[in-house]
């Protein structure tokens, strides 16, 4: 019985698991039409640029624009240093 239940926690763990992880990453709320304000605030809050994440969930994504957005925000971004 413990081989049994071995092999379904093992095939949770290895298929189930990182499906539950990658899709609470973004979801539909995350999605918006100002693709510039969205980069700009991942860029600014020091978000890694997630254009493709995005592109996954929401329809009409503006990877240019995105990625603008979050190039200027992360500009913005308080550095170490004080």
């Amino acid at each position: 019985m413990g081989g049994l239940v071995g092999r379904h926690f093992a095939r949770f763990f290895f298929f189930i698991a990182p499906a539950l992880l990658t899709a609470g990453c973004a979801t539909n709320a995350d999605c918006t039409s100002d693709w510039y304000t969205k980069g700009w605030s991942d860029g600014r809050f020091g978000s890694f640029a997630q254009a493709d994440l995005y592109a996954k969930r929401c329809p009409g994504v503006d990877a240019d624009a995105y990625n603008r957005g979050w190039r200027d925000g992360d500009t913005e971004r308080p550095r170490g240093g004080y």
